[in-house]
């Protein structure tokens, strides 16, 4: 039998797989309705970028603290509300299916570590980080 290597942010205590590190991010993006300056808040879990709606409550404050506008809107195309990015200037929502166009723009080296997740269940871990560290 093979023993398995462990992880360097431990194992899901549910199915034993590697915890990847959640890093939030706030970048600086553009309305695609009126085109203002907006800040765009997203995490990236080592390669899945999550939206506001899959924050947990502190990362959703962090980012309220760097200048993202989160709250909770209704989408049409989804029929259910939920938080997302929303210009300060028009009020309008920038929903999670455009967040990758920022994601990929983002500076991997930069963000704040907020966190663990189990990739395989989605599952935030029990034993986030005791603060969030910038840049690592």
């Amino acid at each position: 039998m093979k023993k398995k290597t462990p992880s360097e942010h431990g194992d899901c205590k549910r199915c034993g797989e590697p915890l990847v590190l959640r890093r939030l991010f706030v970048v600086n993006g553009q309305c695609w309705q009126c085109k203002g300056s907006m800040p765009i808040a997203f995490v990236d879990c080592e390669g899945l970028m999550l939206s506001p709606e899959d924050m947990t409550d502190m990362e959703i404050a962090k980012a309220r603290e760097l200048g993202a506008n989160l709250q909770m809107n209704h989408s049409q195309v989804r029929s259910e509300n939920y938080c997302s990015n929303t210009c300060p200037s028009c009020g309008v929502m920038t929903g999670s299916h455009y967040l990758h166009d920022f994601w990929n723009e983002a500076d991997q080296q930069s963000g704040y570590e907020t966190g663990v997740s189990c990739l395989n269940c989605l599952q935030e871990e029990e034993n986030p980080p005791d603060s969030i560290n910038p840049h690592g």
